[in-house]
């Protein structure tokens, strides 16, 4: 009987060593990706700093467009221009 608890004593002890390396792999792995785990939250961050740009780069864009109302759209001529198609 004593055998038997000395034997479970000892697996006792070598499974709570590994544990405590396993602990310490992770941990070692854990601070080893700190850093790309950083990085990859500024590439997410890159592209929607992109698409807001994008996106105040094509309302820019559209407030030079002029809307003369009652004149149909794609009536562009060859060096017509507007004074001349208004005054026909």
């Amino acid at each position: 009987m004593h055998h038997d608890i000395q034997g479970l004593l000892n697996d006792f002890k070598d499974l709570a060593s590994r544990i405590t390396e396993a602990e310490s792999s992770i941990s070692a792995l854990e601070d080893a990706n700190a850093p790309a785990k950083k990085q990859t939250g500024v590439a997410t961050q890159k592209p929607n700093l992109l698409v807001r740009e994008l996106s105040e780069l094509e309302d820019r864009n559209c407030r030079g467009n002029l809307q003369i109302f009652g004149l149909p759209e794609n009536v562009e001529h060859d060096g017509i221009c507007c004074a001349e198609f208004l005054e026909s």
